[in-house]
């Protein structure tokens, strides 16, 4: 029976001999005889060989001879008398990678290799995905720490089977990129470090931890609030995401005591409340920006409402109307998209945390002192749905895009309006833009844009329906794709609020009656 970190071994030794082929790198391993993971490595690295004569295993006397500036040594085990009694004459290969799941590597081996990487035994994976960068950025001594999803080998730690395996360093670096989630949910880190606040208060009022480091624990956290807003600290993007961010820089600032943060919590639920906590306070933003534009659109109605404007149906003149009379009628589609974010934020507002991964937990946690701190209404009832609900992002995000459609059937009015055919309203040259040919023209861009930028906003509600469509309970990776959806979903609406404001009131006027309409 194989241990779990002989088989982290096996994973590395694998990644690392098809990242050297990949480099075009020369490359020698020697081990341990005595290694219990030499049997599933000398078996898999022979099926990856296929034809080739080569024998890439080397002894220990032959791996003290050689002198290849262009080649990468794997050690496997530190025990191996080459590394420990002759380090010196290892220093002609460009890269010696020591694969050691003791963690008792010598100062003087890491002293002596030119390259060392110090894979421990349940994190040995990100190596395959780093080392080329490191290789060629940072000859100096380095340990990796990863979570083992990366690797890009797949290994069944009870068979000892090679199931699966990415075959070049691109192809792992991509992986792990498409992995990681901190670009996409560092918009979160208010709400990431409001709800730790909020646990590390529950933790203290029940007991779980001591008052003090309950204290500690909220000092830190308020410290690293400030220092992200100021700009003093910067998110480090190469962490998986922004709750690691966190709690590793806690860990950094106040030591072990940032490890109890985690307790009675898991980054399923964490993340489920995230971005509850910042869909609610985006949208209150987008429920703003709309009340401003009724507001605006009223205002403009009132100041038009003597002037005639011709009423169309199949886009052609039917009926006399006011100007005031149709805008308001903008402001009518505008009012229900109102009542529809709020319908979508009501449901929303209930409290994941304490979901945990999928079935809570056994710590005596107080989930309704958290929700309430955190200001939802109630808690999730149910902690698989807790984790896995995303039909807040899929109401918001078809909320968000019928407010879309409704600015896009504004625009469409405003261009045909500033026309020279129809000549109905003129336009700021703020938010027209000309031709470098054709000096007369002025075209409606920002009402293009926005027109425009409708359809992605639907993109992104058909993302999120699709994503979720085939997903067992509870959570899944695929989930990770939701936050790209509705961050681009808020952010392309609130930037077209933004400009649909101005424009409506100070730059959108009504041309003198005309006597042929």
């Amino acid at each position: 029976m194989y241990k779990r970190q002989d088989a982290d071994c096996v994973g590395a030794a694998l990644g690392i001999y098809r990242l050297s082929k990949a480099l075009n790198k020369s490359t020698y391993i020697v081990m341990d005889k005595d290694c219990p993971a030499i049997e599933p490595i000398v078996d898999g690295i022979y099926r990856e060989r296929a034809d080739e004569e080569e024998d890439i295993f080397v002894t220990n006397e032959e791996a003290m001879l050689l002198k290849d500036k262009s080649a990468m040594l794997i050690v496997v085990d530190v025990n191996v008398p080459a590394m420990t009694e002759c380090p010196e004459l290892l220093k002609s290969i460009s890269t010696i990678v020591v694969l050691d799941h003791h963690r008792q590597s010598n100062e003087t081996i890491k002293n002596a290799v030119v390259s060392y990487v110090e894979p421990y035994a349940s994190s040995t994976c990100e190596m395959v995905a780093e080392i080329l960068q490191y290789i060629v950025d940072k000859p100096k001594l380095k340990n990796i720490e990863a979570d083992a999803m990366y690797s890009g080998i797949l290994v069944d730690t009870d068979n000892f089977v090679i199931k699966a395996g990415v075959r070049t360093f691109e192809a792992a670096a991509y992986l792990r990129r498409a992995g990681a989630d901190v670009t996409r949910v560092r918009k979160m880190f208010r709400e990431d470090i409001s709800g730790s606040v909020a646990h590390a208060a529950m933790l203290a009022k029940q007991g779980i931890i001591t008052t003090d480091e309950g204290q500690t624990l909220i000092e830190a956290l308020g410290g690293i609030l400030e220092d992200l807003e100021s700009g003093k600290l910067c998110i480090d993007p190469t962490c998986e995401d922004i709750h690691t961010f966190v709690e590793q820089t806690l860990i950094a600032r106040i030591g072990d005591t940032g490890k109890k943060l985690h307790t009675a919590r898991s980054r399923n639920d964490q993340v489920a409340l995230d971005l509850r906590m910042y869909l609610r306070r985006k949208s209150g933003e987008i429920i703003s920006l709309l009340c401003q534009l009724l507001d605006v659109l009223c205002r403009r109605a009132e100041e038009t409402k003597a002037d005639i404007l011709p009423g169309y149906t199949h886009l052609q003149r039917a009926q006399p109307i006011t100007f005031g009379h149709h805008l308001m009628a903008y402001a009518m589609m505008f009012r229900r998209d109102i009542t529809r974010i709020g319908d979508a934020l009501r449901r929303m507002n209930c409290c994941p945390i304490g979901s945990c991964a999928l079935a809570g937990t056994t710590f005596d946690t107080d989930r309704f002192y958290e929700a309430s701190a955190l200001h939802f209404d109630s808690v999730c009832e149910n902690s698989m749905d807790g984790v896995s609900d995303r039909d807040f992002c899929i109401e918001l995000a078809s909320a968000f895009a019928t407010v879309m459609m409704h600015l896009s059937r504004f625009s469409e009015e405003i261009i045909l309006w500033s026309s020279w055919e129809f000549q109905f309203v003129s336009l700021s040259d703020a938010y027209t833009t000309g031709s470098s040919i054709m000096p007369q023209k002025k075209n409606s861009d920002m009402a293009e844009l926005v027109r425009g930028k409708t359809g992605r906003v639907y993109g992104d509600l058909l993302t999120l329906l699709t994503m979720l469509k085939g997903l067992p309970l509870a959570y899944n990776k695929d989930m990770q794709e939701d936050k790209e959806a509705i961050f681009d979903s808020v952010d392309t609406l609130e930037m077209c609020l933004k400009v649909f404001v101005p424009v409506s009131y100070t730059h959108l006027r009504a041309h003198e009656t005309r006597h042929d309409l």
